[in-house]
C-alpha cells in the first residue's frame, strides 16, 4: 500500500516535468533547452524510480514483517487455542474425577449404613439371646434357690416342731417330778412309813 505522502511526491515530480515541458512558455526554445529539459525529465524519473523502488522495498518490508507478525500472532492463538483445550479437558477430567469420587463417596456411605443397619440388628438380636438366657437362667436359679429355701424352711419347721415336741416332754416330766417331790415334801412321816 502507498501511502499517501509518498505518492503525492511521486505524481508531483512525473507531472511537474511533463508540465514544463508542454507548457513552457519559450516553446519555441532551442534544442539545447529541450535537451534540458529531457535530462531533467529523465534525472527526475530515475529519481522518481528510485523513490518508488525504495517504497516498494519497503511495502516488501512491511508485508513480510506483517506477514511474520500474522504467522506468530496466528501460531500464539493456535498455541492459546490447544492450551484451551487442554484445559477444557483437564476440566472436563477434573470434572469427571469429581463426579466419579461423588459416586464412590456415596456407594461408600450406603454400605457403611447397610453395615451398621446390619450391625445393629446383630448386635439387638445378640443382646436378646443374651438377656433371655440370662432371664431364663435367673428364673432357673430363683427356681432352685426357692425349692432349696422351701426345704430348708421345712426341714427347720420341722425340727423345731421335734424340739418343741422334747421340751413339751421334759417340760410335762419335770413338772411331774415337781410335783411328786411337793406330795413327798409336804407328806407326814407316818405316812411316809407306811
Amino acid at each position: 500500500m502507498l501511502y499517501p505522502k509518498y505518492l503525492i511526491t511521486v505524481l508531483a515530480g512525473l507531472t511537474g516535468g511533463v508540465n514544463a515541458a508542454a507548457f513552457n512558455p519559450f516553446g519555441t526554445g532551442s534544442l539545447q533547452d529541450i535537451q534540458s529539459e529531457s535530462d531533467d525529465l529523465t534525472n527526475q524519473s530515475k529519481t522518481n524510480n528510485s523513490s518508488i523502488d525504495k517504497e516498494l522495498r519497503r511495502l516488501g518490508e512491511e508485508k513480510t514483517n506483517s506477514k511474520k507478525s500474522y504467522e506468530e500472532l496466528n501460531e500464539k492463538n493456535k498455541k492459546s487455542q490447544k492450551k484451551r483445550e487442554d484445559t477444557d479437558k483437564s476440566r472436563n477430567n477434573v470434572t469427571e474425577a469429581t463426579q466419579e469420587n461423588e459416586r464412590k463417596a456415596k456407594e461408600e456411605q450406603s454400605k457403611l449404613e447397610r453395615t451398621k443397619s446390619t450391625e445393629e440388628e446383630s448386635y439387638k438380636t445378640k443382646l436378646k439371646d443374651i438377656t433371655d438366657k440370662f432371664q431364663s437362667g435367673a428364673s432357673q436359679v430363683h427356681g432352685t434357690l426357692k425349692s432349696k429355701l422351701d426345704e430348708q424352711n421345712n426341714k427347720l419347721k420341722q425340727a423345731l416342731q421335734e424340739l418343741q415336741e422334747k421340751n413339751k416332754q421334759h417340760i410335762e416330766k419335770l413338772m411331774q417330778n415337781i410335783s411328786t417331790m411337793t406330795d413327798q415334801l409336804f407328806k407326814s412321816p407316818e405316812a411316809t412309813k407306811k
